[in-house]
């Protein structure tokens, strides 16, 4: 009789303990916090199905993604790196180093298409949060090689190469945690100092 009272009593004190217990909330919160970042990673596409994407990327295995992913990463990388070892003869011809340059953020760029899906990159890109920086960096990109190619101006190619470059720091910055809230207030402090520097 005392035995199945004591058994009794620890298994009505392993459901209470079982009951009684919830996940902690740091746990959940670390988790949350995590999900989120991965969700707005450009790498990330929550619709698994892909229905919307085109048929040519559909058909491509996880393997032939990946692989075009780093090719396409890596190839940016190469034209920076080539950028930056030949940048003291680049800079006596700035329009070679402009379409360099572009060639290598343009790579960049949609090499990210590849894993979140052509479809879905662009709506990611021109969403709410990203539509300025995506129209800044585009047409800045068109503008380094009409500027380049065309009109063969260096120092249109020059400016053109700054606001690709800023466009594209804002791209990779804002991925970080408070990356945005921090550029905003960079941008908004840069605004009033020029402001009060030109008494405007």
């Amino acid at each position: 009789m005392e035995q199945s009272s004591l058994r009794d009593s620890y298994n009505k004190w392993q459901q209470q303990k079982t009951t009684q217990s919830p996940p902690p909330q740091a746990e959940q919160a670390s988790g949350s916090y995590i999900s989120n970042m991965w969700s707005g990673l450009p790498i990330y596409n929550q619709d698994t199905t892909q229905r919307t994407e085109p048929e040519w990327y559909t058909s491509l295995s996880m393997f032939e993604r990946y692989s075009l992913f780093f090719v396409m990463f890596l190839s940016s990388f190469l034209c920076f790196f080539l950028c930056f070892m030949l940048l003291p003869v680049l800079s006596l011809k700035p329009r070679k180093f402009g379409l360099l340059w572009a060639m290598g953020s343009f790579l960049f760029i949609t090499s990210f298409s590849i894993m979140k899906g052509p479809y879905a990159y662009i709506k990611h890109l021109f969403s709410k949060e990203r539509k300025w920086f995506s129209l800044a960096f585009f047409s800045s990109f068109v503008a380094v090689i009409y500027f380049s190619t065309i009109l063969k101006s260096s120092i249109l190619s020059i400016v053109g190469i700054l606001v690709e470059s800023v466009a594209l720091v804002y791209y990779i910055v804002s991925y970080f945690p408070f990356g945005s809230g921090a550029l905003s207030w960079l941008s908004s402090a840069g605004i009033s100092t020029a402001r009060g520097a030109l008494r405007i």
